[in-house]
């Protein structure tokens, strides 16, 4: 059984200008880029992570890396299907603690604070799953809400492509939604496989915000995926504990689970050359460390 992460189709749509193939020794699809500057190209995973990653030699990957002209590889290991990512790789390294369900359960574990939003959000709005298909122009017009409020960078922006794969394969990415006399003003997608839930993205107009209307939104998608052992609510980086969104995703879960930053060098000679001229920044921990912004410390 595919991850829905895990298809060439699901690749495509995020390719940009590059090219994406499937890693036959991960058994995860990769995205050929073109480094910044030069001809050369590097490799990276898909967003938002790679799931269920094949245990294999690290020998192995590296010469599946040189065979497609990459000088190194970066992903995100999922904490789901992979919670202790297989020993092939050069760096693995603490990225993001996820906020989970863990177990099967009739009643979701909220906080008392949770519950309280969640009354609030169900007198003003409706929630309940949605055909994405149907409401697909709605949910872009809430995404591009999101990216102007939280000013997001090039990862988090996704062509019309990928809005529209999700939304031709609903088993695999179901979508919820609440409404505001009879206005969409928030709604989540979710990636499904096996009984594991991960979100996937999720929006709100100022009339959502508003309303609270993600609590109502998550929770009729929580008691959908009751009989999941896993549903992962998503990620925060590492210092934002204490922010909004890490208090949101925290309040409907009942542990975290850790997804690392695997990277992996095929061509040293190579990568040393284009990583040099950055020396002056001092030590860095970003990798590739050729990527990393002039502005990163």
């Amino acid at each position: 059984m595919t991850h829905p992460y895990n298809t060439l189709t699901y690749g495509q749509t995020l390719a940009g200008t590059g090219q994406v193939v499937m890693s036959e020794t991960l058994g995860v699809p990769l995205h050929l880029r073109t480094i910044p500057g030069c001809v050369e190209l590097d490799a990276a995973g898909l967003y938002p992570l790679s799931p269920k990653l094949r245990t294999v030699t690290r020998d192995a990957v590296r010469a599946e890396l040189r065979a497609l002209g990459a000088i190194s590889l970066v992903l995100v290991s999922d904490p789901a299907s992979t919670p202790v990512p297989p020993d092939c790789f050069d760096l693995v390294r603490p990225y993001k603690d996820h906020h989970v369900i863990e177990g099967r359960r009739t009643q979701p574990p909220y906080s008392k604070h949770h519950r309280a939003e969640l009354r609030r959000a169900e007198r003003r709005c409706e929630a309940r799953e949605i055909e994405l298909a149907d409401h697909l122009q709605d949910f872009t017009r809430l995404y591009e809400v999101l990216i102007a409020r939280h000013a997001l960078g090039e990862t988090h922006r996704f062509e019309a492509a990928h809005f529209a794969h999700l939304a031709a394969h609903p088993e695999d990415f179901p979508a919820f939604g609440a409404f505001a006399e009879g206005r969409l003003v928030s709604a989540h997608i979710w990636a499904r496989h096996w009984r594991f839930a991960h979100s996937h993205l999720a929006a709100s107009d100022a009339e959502g915000y508003e309303a609270g209307a993600a609590y109502a939104v998550n929770d009729v998608a929580i008691r959908t995926f009751a009989g999941s052992t896993l549903i992962n609510l998503g990620g925060v980086a590492d210092d934002s504990a204490g922010d909004g969104l890490a208090r949101f995703k925290a309040g409907f879960a009942n542990a975290t689970r850790r997804a690392y930053l695997c990277g992996l060098v095929a061509d040293q000679e190579a990568y040393n050359r284009l990583s040099a001229p950055l020396a002056a920044l001092g030590p860095s921990e970003y990798f590739p460390r050729y990527r990393q912004p002039r502005s990163t410390h």
